[in-house]
């Protein structure tokens, strides 16, 4: 989740993910080296899952390179294979809704996304605004924090993605 997340650029996304990934008890060092995607910090098996998640989310779905694909393929069976991209695609779609909010903020801006309506944006917010404020709520329960103390480690972290160069 942390991979696909990092591949479409969803801030809100890559923040929940890894707030979730250390709730869950991931160590941060091992957090860090899922984000970089270091090869060399996990065992084939998860490389070759985080690889192509990686490379499937960032081709639209489209095109994984032929290594990274037969390598995936080796690893795991066809019905685990189709669980991680049941998985990759949904994180896509949440991913692609979490980007239109952000659009709508910019939108309210005066910086209109490229490509995106105001009709997506609205759906995107609405959708956003029911689903949300739980999770902030329910992670914020998890970790020991208010949800106040919760937005405000976002937002940081939202200041700190965005000043991120982007992959190429």
């Amino acid at each position: 989740m942390v991979s696909v997340a990092a591949a479409n650029s969803c801030r809100q996304c890559s923040y929940a993910h890894r707030e979730w990934a250390l709730i869950e008890g991931l160590p941060a060092e091992e957090l860090a080296a899922l984000e970089s995607r270091d090869p060399e910090s996990f065992d084939e098996r998860t490389w070759a899952a985080v690889a192509w998640v990686h490379a499937l989310a960032a081709s639209d779905f489209t095109d994984v390179p032929e290594a990274i694909d037969a390598n995936f393929r080796a690893q795991f069976s066809p019905q685990e294979q189709s669980d991680i991209e049941v998985v990759a695609r949904t994180m896509t779609w949440m991913n692609q809704i979490s980007n239109t909010v952000d659009a709508a903020v910019e939108r309210t801006k005066g910086n209109p996304a490229p490509g995106s309506s105001v009709l997506s944006e609205l759906e995107a917010v609405l959708l956003y605004g029911v689903a949300v404020p739980p999770l902030i709520i329910w992670m914020s329960l998890k970790e020991g924090r208010r949800p106040a103390q919760f937005v405000r480690s976002m937002a940081r972290f939202f200041r700190e993605f965005d000043a991120r160069p982007r992959p190429t």
